[in-house]
C-alpha cells in the first residue's frame, strides 16, 4: 500500500520567486538540502543531508517534468528503497502571491528510509561488527515497524511513516522556505 502526502502553502511573492526557491541549487539547499540539481527533465541528481555525525542522508533523484513557472516533477529514492516516489510541485498565481501545492506520492512503509531495524541491517551489513558483536544482532531482532505496535489505538507502520515525512515537510514549507524567499526579495 502506498501513501500520498499533500501540502498547500501560500506565500507572499510572485511564482517565479517561488520557482527560484525550488530550482536554483543555492536556494534550494537553503530550505531543504544540499543538492546538484539542475532544472532539465531527465537530470539525475542528490539531495544530501548530514543529520548525525556519521550518518548520512543521500536522495537519489531525477527530474521528469519541467514546466517553469508552474510545475516541477522529480522522482525520490532514499538509500535502501525499493521503489523511488514521487515529488510534485505546483505553483499557482494567486492575488498577493503564489499557492504551492506538494504531492509527494508512492510512499511505502517498505521504502522508508527511517526504518531503524534497515537502517541497522544496512550499516552491519557483511561487517566484521556484524559477526564479531552480539549486540548488533540482539538488535536486528527488534520486532519490525512494518509490524502492527502493541498499544491501545495501534498505529500502523503507514501511518508512522505519514507522520515522519509530514513533519518534515511542515518544517521545510512553512518555516524553512518562507525565510529563505525572504532573503531571495531583499537580495
Amino acid at each position: 500500500m502506498t501513501s500520498t502526502l499533500v501540502f498547500k502553502a501560500q506565500y507572499p511573492h510572485a511564482p517565479e520567486r517561488v520557482w527560484q526557491a525550488l530550482t536554483h541549487p543555492q536556494a534550494l539547499a537553503a530550505w531543504l538540502m544540499d543538492n546538484d540539481f539542475e532544472p532539465c527533465v531527465g537530470h539525475h541528481f542528490q539531495f544530501k543531508e548530514a543529520s548525525l555525525p556519521g550518518l548520512e542522508t543521500v536522495i537519489d533523484c531525477e527530474v521528469i517534468a519541467l514546466e517553469p513557472p508552474t510545475r516541477l516533477v522529480y522522482t525520490w529514492q532514499a538509500s535502501g528503497m525499493p521503489t523511488p516516489s514521487l515529488v510534485t510541485w505546483m505553483l499557482t498565481p494567486i492575488e498577493g502571491g503564489t499557492q504551492l501545492h506538494l504531492h509527494h506520492s508512492g510512499l511505502t512503509p517498505a521504502a522508508s528510509p527511517l526504518n531503524p531495524v534497515s537502517l541497522l541491517q544496512k550499516q552491519w551489513s557483511g561487517s566484521q561488527l556484524q559477526s564479531q558483536s552480539p549486540i548488533p544482532q540482539a538488535l536486528l531482532t527488534i520486532p519490525s515497524p512494518q509490524a502492527q505496535l502493541d498499544t491501545a489505538g495501534a498505529v500502523l507502520p503507514e501511518a508512522l511513516l505519514g507522520m515522519m515525512f509530514e513533519a518534515e515537510w511542515n518544517h521545510r514549507l512553512y518555516e524553512a522556505l518562507p525565510r529563505v524567499l525572504t532573503q531571495l526579495m531583499n537580495a
